[in-house]
C-alpha cells in the first residue's frame, strides 16, 4: 500500500515541474487555451517580430521573428500566418526528432515571413509561442 501511494504521490508531483510531464495547453492573450503541439508540429519559444523595411498596404511584406527551439532535437518547420481585423497572428511551429538525444538547451533561431495586409492602418503583431507570447505594433502606410 505504501508502494502504490508513493508511486501516486510522484506521478501527480512530477506534472507541477516545469519541463516535466505533458501539459494539456498554453493560454493565448484572450485567455482559451492553444495546445502546444498542432497537426505533429510544437510551438517553440518566441522573443521578436520586426520589420526589416518600411511597410506599405497592399505590398507583401517581411517580418524577421526571432526566439529560441527547446532544444537542438527540435527543427523550425514554418510560421502560421493569420489575419483577424488589425491583429497579425504569427504562430512558429517546429518538429521534434523522437530519434537521438539532444543536449537540453535552447537554440537561437530567426526566420522570415511574408505577410500581405490589404489596409494602411496601426496592427498588432501577436507572437504566439510557448510559455509567454509577445505582441508588438506596427504602422503601414
Amino acid at each position: 500500500m505504501k508502494w502504490l501511494m508513493m508511486t501516486l504521490v510522484l506521478c501527480t508531483s512530477w506534472q507541477n515541474i516545469p519541463g516535466c510531464g505533458a501539459g494539456k495547453g498554453e493560454k493565448t492573450g484572450q485567455g482559451e487555451t492553444m495546445p502546444l503541439e498542432q497537426n505533429g508540429f510544437q510551438k517553440v519559444y518566441v522573443e521578436q517580430a520586426e520589420s526589416a523595411a518600411s511597410l506599405t498596404a497592399g505590398e507583401e511584406m517581411i517580418l524577421n521573428v526571432s526566439g529560441n527551439l527547446p532544444s537542438p532535437a527540435y527543427k523550425l518547420e514554418r510560421i502560421d500566418v493569420k489575419i483577424t481585423g488589425d491583429v497579425i497572428e504569427l504562430t512558429p511551429l517546429a518538429s521534434f526528432d523522437r530519434k537521438g538525444m539532444a543536449a537540453q538547451m535552447l537554440v537561437p533561431f530567426t526566420e522570415s515571413v511574408k505577410v500581405k495586409v490589404a489596409k494602411a492602418g496601426e496592427y498588432t503583431v501577436r507572437l504566439i509561442g510557448r510559455g509567454e507570447n509577445r505582441e508588438s505594433k506596427i504602422t503601414i502606410k
